[in-house]
């Protein structure tokens, strides 16, 4: 039997009118044995209420989610706005498990959804990624956000839902920086404070390859130029965007928001609202390309600074998203939330896009 999805989401400022709405609309889930649910922010603090409403009106028992800055339903995103949004599923029996922190190593495939607080984030990733010996997708909540198994997480504990074989997926990440020089090799630094890229002083390279304006101006590339790492043995020249932290102009060093050790490569990324637009439709397009069959329902985990920041306030990311995968009006099921890290096999991503269709 093929899994079968529904999506419901409600505006309504009344937790219990929202969830209301959404039970409209999925309507009778006798058979539904999986719930994926994400929520505004501060519905996190009545987060065991909306479950064990959900959990009652439906019979589900296995409910796996967050709360977050943003969550996004079908073709509609909303960001930093009250709402609920939620999707049922039918799988078959045996093929899922909800779990938090942990998960049995015959899983090949898990949705996850972590702290930003845990100091290890990275290696946790990684961890959880090698003990399934499988492929995460799933995103950072924000540090006052809780996460979902079963019932709400308030600790630092990833939480998720696991799949066996049985489950066919397919997946894709989109980047929102285009790197604008070449790759770099790092010859000194220390922990994330690079010293020297190619026997020269960090921040000359730096400045020579970001030029114009900001070569003067330094205090203007936050959130515009960030440092791209790129993923050893990748055959898609996929890389990891981290932010720069600090410019020492005496020292000529950068302080960047990863550790290093001599030898790794770097390079030079800039915010790029056009290729973001290209790279998202070309991603989508790919993983349509990929499917064997129709899509039945999908999840996606988008950076907090793209969304409205990057591609505009009418939804516009989402519904690139569907029209790629050949949906108009009549929208894939599709949940997710707005990140503040983006998990993608055992990576942790920034300023990308995560999609994940159930096929």
């Amino acid at each position: 039997m093929d899994p079968i999805f529904r999506v419901g989401h409600s505006t309504r400022p009344e937790w219990s009118d929202a969830v209301h709405d959404c039970l409209e609309q999925i309507g009778t889930v006798n058979d539904f044995n999986l719930g994926f649910l994400y929520v505004f922010e501060p519905f996190g603090q009545v987060l065991d209420l909306i479950l064990e409403r959900l959990e009652r009106e439906t019979n589900i028992r296995s409910w796996t989610g967050a709360s977050a800055l943003g969550v996004l339903a079908n073709d509609v995103e909303y960001f930093n706005e009250q709402a609920i949004v939620l999707m049922v599923a039918c799988f078959p029996k045996g093929s899922f498990e909800t779990f938090r922190e942990t998960h049995d190593a015959d899983k090949q495939f898990a949705v996850v959804h972590a702290d930003p607080r845990r100091p290890d984030i990275v290696h946790h990733i990684r961890e959880l990624s090698n003990a399934q010996d499988g492929f995460l997708v799933g995103g950072l909540t924000s540090p006052e956000s809780r996460r979902i198994n079963n019932r709400s997480v308030a600790d630092w504990a990833t939480t998720g839902v696991a799949f066996t074989s049985n489950v066919a997926v397919q997946t894709g990440v989109t980047q929102g920086c285009n790197p604008i020089g070449p790759v770099h090799s790092i010859t000194e630094c220390r922990d994330n404070v690079v010293i020297s890229i190619d026997e020269r002083p960090a921040l000359d390279i730096f400045k020579n390859e970001i030029g114009g304006v900001f070569e003067n101006h330094m205090e203007r590339i936050a959130g515009y130029i960030f440092a791209g790492i790129p993923v050893t043995g990748s055959d898609t020249g996929d890389y990891l965007v981290r932010n720069i932290l600090g410019v020492d102009v005496e020292n000529r060093h950068l302080e960047i928001e990863s550790s290093f050790e001599r030898g790794d490569q770097i390079m030079f990324c800039k915010r790029d609202p056009a290729n973001a637009r290209t790279d998202l439709i070309n991603m989508a397009k790919s993983v349509a390309k990929r499917l064997s069959r129709p899509p039945l329902g999908a999840l996606y985990y988008s950076c907090v600074a793209r969304g409205p920041n990057l591609f505009g306030t009418n939804s516009e990311e989402i519904k690139i998203i569907q029209s790629a995968l050949g949906f108009g009006s009549n929208a894939l099921p599709l949940v997710g939330f707005f990140a503040n890290g983006e998990i993608s096999h055992d990576r942790l991503y920034t300023h990308t896009g995560v999609l994940t269709v159930f096929c």
